[in-house]
């Protein structure tokens, strides 16, 4: 590079933009909560700058360079070196993503094995099986992987206590609650020796799940899909998650890209948990129809409806979803007794099923806010090295502003 007063090229050190490693095999070691910071871009000192001298237009440029062609590096990468690891518990994973288990029949053995074979954790949706299916389904994803797993069962169902038991005598990695809280649920995982993970929608839901015993909290945002908890933002309640608990906290709603992931990261979450990304995946064994309605719709095709649960519900506009808006009162059949309350409006198994089975104009598709910025259907293993990508663009592009700031 040259420093722009002579003829002569000055040899001066490139800062190293990786990550500063802390543990030997040079991963990121995060360490207790409270204590934790993201990990941090290495800068150049004044040192650097001041024998770049007029040079420093290249070096910048340089940089430039860098966070372009950072997709390319990570594609052919064997290792992830940025990303910091996910500890909960006994759980140690390489990625801190967690993929959502989607109900019913939308997140099953197939795409949770996919993801913890990346590096992630795999989520199996325990709500809307019968507690033998549940067993099978946690069985195969076994057979496909030596990754982490987890099972998520809504609280809300008449079943939650079957099921949840059935998959901690199975060994999962850990549980996830949501749509309501359960007590009972954290006793049966100190006799099993299964971490509960909690749904927590408020610092003092956090606050109270962290008492009763979570291995870590969730906190999710009205962005998600589903059954929501909260009219506020994820990245609102996130700092107030964080300021009243010790425990991990994993960071939900609106998760869709690397740059989501980093900037939950910089704020001091030890994860994100990601659902409506990984339906467009080839692994996710919904209908072709179920995954379309991700392809082709627009912001505005995101709205929210009155659950028979009794709590909101994100989806994508159809006809069913239209129907209930003009406040038409829907055929229900026979009675399956599937929640514990039920508001029978509609029958909230039956439209998610329908859904999932591929009639998704007379079904109930759920997805998160942004599922329009999905424009394809990947395999798990290149969503993950796009999502890995894009944070490392994020964290280089950072740094490259920084430096001109």
């Amino acid at each position: 590079i040259s420093g722009g007063n002579g003829g002569g090229v000055t040899p001066v050190p490139i800062p190293n933009t990786a990550v500063k490693p802390s543990c030997a095999d040079g991963t990121w070691d995060a360490g207790p909560r409270k204590s934790r910071s993201p990990p941090e871009l290495l800068s150049p000192g004044p040192e650097v700058i001041d024998s770049l001298g007029s040079g420093c237009f290249y070096f910048l440029s340089f940089l430039d360079r860098l966070v372009y062609n950072s997709s390319n590096i990570c594609q052919e990468r064997k290792t992830v070196r940025m990303l910091p690891e996910l500890r909960i518990a006994h759980i140690k994973a390489k990625l801190p993503i967690i993929q959502g288990g989607m109900a019913v029949r939308v997140a099953t053995c197939r795409l949770a094995a996919a993801v913890a074979n990346e590096g992630a954790i795999g989520v199996i949706a325990g709500t809307g099986l019968s507690a033998q299916r549940l067993r099978e389904e946690i069985q195969r994803a076994r057979k496909m992987t030596t990754g982490y797993l987890g099972v998520n069962v809504l609280y809300a169902a008449s079943q939650f206590a079957q099921l949840v038991k059935e998959a901690m005598k199975e060994k999962i990695d850990f549980i996830v609650s949501g749509a309501g809280f359960s007590r009972d649920v954290f006793a049966w995982g100190r006799e099993l020796n299964v971490p509960v993970l909690s749904m927590a929608a408020s610092a003092k839901a956090a606050r109270l799940a962290e008492k009763m015993g979570a291995a870590a909290v969730v906190v999710e945002g009205k962005e998600a899909g589903g059954h929501l908890g909260t009219d506020r933002p994820v990245f609102e309640l996130l700092p107030e998650v964080l300021e009243a608990v010790e425990i991990p906290v994993i960071a939900a709603g609106g998760i869709m890209d690397g740059g989501d992931i980093a900037r939950a990261l910089e704020m001091g979450a030890s994860g994100v948990q990601m659902a409506t990304r990984f339906v467009a995946s080839e692994e996710c064994e919904a209908s072709d129809n179920f995954k379309a309605k991700y392809l082709h719709g627009v912001p505005e095709d995101s709205v929210l409806i009155d659950s028979p649960v009794g709590l909101p519900g994100r989806a994508i506009r159809n006809q069913l979803t239209e129907r209930l808006k003009d406040g038409q009162r829907l055929e229900t059949g026979e009675c399956r007794n599937c929640l514990k309350n039920c508001s029978h409006r509609f029958c909230i198994l039956d439209a998610l099923e329908r859904a999932v089975d591929g009639d998704v104009e007379n079904g109930l598709v759920f997805s998160g806010e942004f599922f329009h910025r999905i424009k394809e259907i990947l395999p798990v293993r290149k969503i993950i090295e796009q999502l890995v990508s894009e944070y490392e663009q994020y964290r280089a592009k950072k740094s490259v502003d920084s430096l001109r700031a």
